[in-house]
């Protein structure tokens, strides 16, 4: 027996293990537990460090990027809404008319520029991202507008 045995024993006989929190209760299952074995070491390395397997930092930013194109949207018919409503009031309505339109439709298209650039990230994600991780939905134009204006 070793030193430290001897100590752990004089421990357990005084009881100064009893009443531990979580004690008589199942170990939780290890956060790996759906991780591939032949990964969990250099997950394990990466959570440890703060970090994380590049599929995971780049879902996250998918993530962010749905949410900030989604609220762009909003901006969008919010600016539109008060575009038309002061075209309405204007001394010219259909020049200003006119020029509401032009403006949104420039927002349009760069909108769809980003919506084109963040699909195709989201491909490559779904192509690379492990079997069993959600795959990132596409985002349409006509979705985003359709939600901001509800």
């Amino acid at each position: 027996m070793s030193f430290l045995d001897d100590l752990i024993r004089e421990a357990l006989a005084r009881g100064e293990f009893d009443n531990l929190p979580g004690a008589g209760k199942p170990l939780p299952p290890p956060d790996d537990a759906h991780t591939p074995e032949h990964l969990r070491l250099a997950h394990r390395l990466l959570r440890d460090n703060g970090l994380a397997p590049d599929w995971i930092l780049e879902g996250r930013a998918l993530d962010e990027e749905a949410d900030a194109l989604r609220a762009a949207g909003r901006r969008m018919c919010a600016a539109r809404a008060s575009a038309l409503q002061a075209a309405s009031a204007a001394a010219a309505p259909s020049l200003a008319r006119r020029d509401a339109d032009t403006a949104w439709e420039a927002q349009r298209q760069r909108l769809a520029g980003r919506l084109e650039r963040y699909n195709r990230r989201a491909l490559t994600f779904n192509l690379k991202a492990p079997a069993g991780v959600a795959h990132k939905p596409f985002v349409l134009i006509e979705h985003v507008l359709r939600q901001a204006h509800e």
